[in-house]
Order: structure tokens, then sequence, then C-alpha cells
């Protein structure tokens, strides 16, 4: 059974608990990482297995509440794979300063889950491998700001 099966399967906190342990102490060489966030289901253990991986490359978050405790925890986890993470994907405006710690991102893909009408975060913004941007529903003038940063460097 694949792991998201048995966590989307499970209705036990102690059974998907159990499973996050067995994962931190077997798997430290997770690439691709794929999260759904909602509000009343939210494991910590997770911020474990995301820390304890070595070269974290592909993350991709959905968020479907807008849980921002939790999103900032996974979040803050991510920073430390700042330097190996490409590929990153998110349905939320981020709640830390994350995208301009990811210095070597080549993919970025946004999403406005909520139809916030400013994302601030991408107005100072410069990502300068960035290759492939793709968004949902991000106000206009973020994108700019994103774009023309970008082409600075």
């Amino acid at each position: 059974m694949e792991l998201k099966a048995a966590f989307q399967e499970s209705n036990s906190l102690v059974v998907v608990l159990k499973l996050v342990i067995i994962f931190y102490l077997t798997c430290k060489s997770i690439k691709e990482l794929e999260l759904t966030i909602r509000a009343k289901h939210n494991n910590y253990g997770i911020v474990t297995l995301i820390e304890a991986q070595k070269k974290l490359f592909n993350v991709s978050i959905t968020s479907l509440d807008s849980n921002y405790s939790f999103y900032s925890t996974i979040e803050n986890s991510l920073v430390r794979h700042a330097n190996t993470i490409r590929y990153f994907k998110l349905t939320e405006q981020p709640t830390t300063n994350i995208l301009s710690s990811f210095v070597n991102l080549k993919g970025l893909e946004l999403g406005n889950n909520h139809l916030i009408t400013e994302w601030n975060c991408l107005k100072n913004l410069s990502l300068p491998f960035l290759q492939t941007l793709s968004t949902t529903l991000i106000p206009a003038q973020a994108l700019t700001d994103l774009i023309e940063n970008t082409n600075k460097n």
C-alpha cells in the first residue's frame, strides 16, 4: 500500500503517528513530497519526517483550509532544505518568507485557493534560477514584481 493511501485510509491518529515514526526511522532519502493540509487532520509528526530528509527536491503543498499555525510550521521545516529544493508548489500564500530561501529554485507553481488580493511575499522576491512559473488566480501586480525582480539578476 502506498504511503499516501495509508494516510488517507487511516482514521486513527495513532496509526498515522506510528507510520510517521517508521518512515522517519527508515526513509531519509525522500526526494518528492506532496502534502495536503486540512484543518482537523494535522499531524505534526510530518515535520520530523521532513526535517530528517537529506535531499528534498520537489515539494507540493495543497491547503484546503486556513490553518496558519500548522502551515507556518511546515514552511519552517522546509527552510532546512532550501538549497536542494528545485520545484515548489503551494496553493496558499506563504505565512513565512520561505520563498526567498529557495535560492536554487527552478520551478514554481502558485495557487490562490482563498482569493487573497495581495501577495506581498512576491513584491521583493528574486529567484535567479527560475525557469518555469505557473500560477492560478495570483494578482497581476504580484507576478509583475516577481518577474521584474527575477529578470534583474
